[in-house]
């Protein structure tokens, strides 16, 4: 979903209610936990991506990749974490720095050459950033930054396939934000270096690298809005070779079928796209609309019924969508 508008009531609550937690956090308060539960559960709600955004399959590579999301200042517990993660080896670990806002020069400080790769998000990340790390594919991502940045909405995107929270300073994220909370420099360490002796004894389950598998998808995107259908057709297919389970591709390519006349083909697609995001509402609208169309209002009242019983809080935005002429967003929102 996109994010609201800057200055909208979802945007002002939660990071009111940031500011709270921190403080309660900050100042060793009884009712801290409960205050930042309340703030992740906001923007679980919020802001969570209908359509899971890593892809379904892990892509080919042999390192653990890692995004890393830098705090806002260095203490001990910050100088340990960072000296462990660059302790770890390059060969085994790739990682990705981040910062959320402006970059920490006693931060920066402690990352060495590291420094001079970590990439400065907004103070309050969007959807798109939450893409552009799912497409690299990454294993983890640690988030250091806590409360006292803006991530909340970024991690309730759920970018990679885990999302840790380290405690280095007060204020850590918590469920359902965060998959997992690690205590100390060295239990992240360790937790890491578990994670690593774990995937190298798995099989590879797509042979494609993420880098390739992300050029492709956009061009295919890319070609759709240009008009070029056959084009965005071959690369959705790529795309669904190597993961079938990426119901962007599905919904896209019943968008082509269907903009082609083919409704039975267009219909498979979107049924296919609901499959593997179930809360995927503009897929689910191209069904109900797709069934409508065959004259199986049966099947049209029972998708909407699925998807009402599944994902309550889309009532607003089915009812919304269905008085359109058109049902389900298009190419452009990808």
């Amino acid at each position: 979903m996109q994010m609201p508008p800057e200055g909208t009531q979802a945007e002002t609550d939660h990071e009111a209610l940031r500011a709270v937690a921190l403080a309660a956090a900050s100042a060793g308060a009884a009712d801290a936990p409960a205050h930042a539960r309340a703030y992740a559960e906001l923007c679980a709600t919020s802001f969570a991506a209908a359509v899971p955004l890593p892809w379904g399959r892990r892509t080919a590579g042999s390192r653990l990749r890692v995004v890393v999301l830098l705090p806002v200042h260095e203490n001990d517990a910050v100088r340990r974490a960072i000296a462990g993660l660059l302790a770890l080896s390059s060969g085994e670990f790739d990682f990705m720095f981040a910062s959320v806002g402006p970059k920490a020069a006693d931060v920066m400080a402690l990352l060495g050459n590291a420094a001079a790769t970590v990439a400065q998000l907004p103070s309050n990340p969007d959807v798109a950033f939450a893409k552009a790390l799912a497409n690299r594919d990454p294993d983890v991502l640690v988030d250091m930054s806590g409360l006292a940045a803006g991530a909340g909405p970024l991690l309730a995107q759920h970018p990679a396939r885990e999302v840790w929270a380290v405690a280095v300073a007060p204020g850590l994220h918590v469920p359902p934000l965060v998959d997992r909370t690690i205590g100390s420099a060295d239990d992240l360490v360790a937790a890491l270096t578990a994670k690593k002796a774990a995937l190298s004894t798995s099989p590879t389950e797509c042979p494609v690298t993420a880098a390739s598998l992300a050029a492709t998808w956009e061009a295919g995107v890319r070609a759709h809005q240009r008009g070029e259908h056959d084009a965005a057709r071959g690369a959705y297919a790529k795309v669904l070779e190597a993961q079938p389970q990426f119901a962007p591709a599905h919904y896209l390519t019943g968008m082509l079928a269907r903009d082609a006349g083919d409704a039975a083909s267009a219909r498979r697609a979107f049924a296919s796209a609901v499959a593997a995001a179930p809360g995927y509402v503009d897929a689910r609208l191209a069904l109900v609309r797709a069934a409508t169309e065959q004259h199986d209002l049966d099947a049209a009242v029972a998708i909407c019924a699925e998807g009402l019983a599944g994902t309550p809080a889309n009532v607003s935005l089915i009812q919304k969508r269905s008085l359109k002429p058109e049902f389900g967003g298009g190419v452009d929102e990808w």
